[in-house]
């Protein structure tokens, strides 16, 4: 693929949806910011590449909101899928999108085209508490220190540069689409990162690159 203009990194979070994230709203001030992101990354695109992991109890390939009833008909669909898709709703992209599912950064073929903006979906450690799905492990922080540090420097390379028996162990949804998108954009001419939470002891993260 060539042409990709902006990368918008994203959580894959089922709280994107506003009416599973309870009377509190946890996730507010995280869906705000990752609807600006994928806003703005789109802003002049001609279309949409959504990265969407696909593997583990953590990043299911058939996932369904609990709070209304399993369809009857049609094929499994990824929690990811679902949650980049909403993202977009909520940002209003009319663009043409596609949706590519990714394991272990391995990314199915994804349609060329120029001026093309990403959608990375992807959560950091989810293992920072004892209520998290990972438990507690120290290793956590370290390593989600590392994924803001190279989202901030916009840098592919240390986006990636990780061990992947350990991000497989802290339950890291972003090693299946990280690396697919640090090989579309390996180095961001321009990035901030917009927000970090850790709210269930799972680290979110939302950041913008530029190409």
């Amino acid at each position: 693929m060539t042409g990709v203009v902006a990368a918008a990194f994203v959580p894959m979070t089922p709280l994107v949806f506003r009416h599973l994230a309870g009377r509190a709203d946890p996730a507010a001030e995280l869906r705000d910011a990752s609807v600006a992101a994928v806003r703005e990354a789109c802003d002049g695109a001609e279309q949409v590449v959504v990265l969407c992991p696909v593997g583990g109890r953590e990043a299911p390939g058939d996932w369904h909101d609990p709070s209304r009833a399993r369809p009857v008909h049609g094929a499994p669909e990824a929690l990811s899928t679902q949650v980049g898709r909403h993202l977009l709703e909520l940002a209003a992209i009319g663009l043409p999108a596609s949706f590519v599912e990714c394991t272990d950064g391995v990314a199915a073929a994804a349609p060329a085209g120029p001026r093309t903006a990403l959608v990375v979906l992807g959560d950091g450690a989810a293992a920072r508490s004892q209520g998290a799905p990972g438990h507690i492990d120290e290793r956590s922080f370290p390593f989600d220190d590392a994924l803001a540090a190279a989202l901030q420097a916009g840098d592919g390379a240390a986006l990636t540069a990780y061990d992947e028996e350990v991000a497989a162990a802290l339950m890291v949804t972003g090693r299946h689409s990280w690396p697919a998108a640090a090989k579309l954009l390996p180095h961001a001419s321009r990035a901030v990162l917009r927000h970090r939470s850790d709210p269930f002891g799972l680290t979110y993260v939302v950041a913008l690159w530029r190409a």
